[in-house]
């Protein structure tokens, strides 16, 4: 019976060790009139803020992630996209409200 259990806590361990990323998740940026999507896959990230239209959709998705970061009470957070906004560091930003929103799970 120890041996039954053993086991178990075992395949109860190797369970929780997969890894939980989100490999498969997709962060999707769009403004709020909808239209036009910014697609990245948050485990490769490549910048895609081009165009007018673009940092408009980021800076809505910005927007959007700086009340989730309140709600959240995440601070170091908040100040990093803070700080890009009023740099106007749209790289940066475009990374940090990507990552955010993978890190927590919001689409």
């Amino acid at each position: 019976m120890k041996t039954f259990n053993y086991i178990i806590i075992i395949a109860i361990i190797a369970i929780l060790m997969i890894p939980t990323g989100c490999s498969n998740s997709k962060i999707v940026l769009q403004g709020k009139d909808g239209g036009r999507q910014l697609v990245y896959n948050p485990d490769n990230f490549k910048p895609q803020v081009e165009t007018t239209e673009d940092i408009n959709i980021l800076l809505y998705a910005a927007e959007e992630t700086l009340k989730a970061t309140a709600a959240n009470q995440a601070v170091v957070s908040a100040k990093e996209i803070s700080d890009a906004l009023n740099e106007k560091d749209i790289r940066t930003l475009e990374r940090l409200v990507v990552e955010y929103r993978a890190r927590h799970k919001l689409k």
